[in-house]
């Protein structure tokens, strides 16, 4: 009796594929420019660890840096005050005084029609109370703020608004003292932007 064995079919070896390897090539690395201010930190910390500057320099290169970051913040307050300036429109006067028989602008309305302007700029008005030089008087200060660090203050003496047009008393003293800050506000601001008011909403 004869046996047959069959022989099991070879197994397919599995074929190996090429892979391509890319190299990249790091990206350069940009470095952005420094500022003015950060180029005078710089040298000075050079010349601080090399031990060139002797102590009673430091002060003099601190007060110089100080005087040129103070300048270049002037620069960008005034420059960008100019623009924001241009882009005020023309205030619309919305309340009318029976006594004067004429048109103003209370300060709800100015800074609505004002503040998102000069606030896009980066400006920014704080109010505050300052030392009248006549007794008596309302003195209110106004500190215009930059984004840049510069300021500037602005300020209004008045007397208390506690009279009507022919001098007869129509407030009480806390009234025209509120009166009086309200007022000396709306002009500060008016003052501060350079702005006009208008009684005609499409008047140029």
């Amino acid at each position: 009796m004869n046996t047959t064995v069959k022989k099991a079919p070879p197994k397919k070896r599995a074929r190996s594929k090429a892979v391509a390897t890319v190299k990249r090539k790091p990206a350069p690395v940009v470095q952005e420019p420094q500022s003015q201010e950060g180029q005078i930190v710089g040298a000075l910390m050079k010349s601080i660890e090399s031990g060139s500057l002797q102590p009673e320099q430091l002060d003099m290169v601190l007060n110089a840096q100080e005087r040129i970051l103070d300048r270049q913040a002037k620069q960008e307050y005034f420059a960008d005050m100019a623009i924001c300036q241009g882009e005020i429109p023309s205030v619309l006067k919305n309340k009318y005084n029976e006594q004067t028989q004429s048109y103003f602008e209370d300060l709800e309305s100015l800074n609505k029609q004002i503040k998102p302007v000069y606030t896009r700029h980066g400006f920014g008005v704080s109010f505050n109370s300052a030392a009248p030089l006549v007794e008596g008087n309302v003195c209110v200060k106004a500190t215009c703020s930059h984004r840049s660090g510069w300021s500037e203050e602005f300020t209004l003496e008045l007397p208390v608004d506690d009279k009507g047009i022919k001098g007869s008393v129509n407030k009480t003293g806390v009234h025209g003292v509120a009166s009086t800050r309200s007022y000396a506000r709306r002009y500060l601001l008016k003052e501060i932007f350079n702005i006009t008011t208008s009684d005609d909403v499409d008047d140029d």
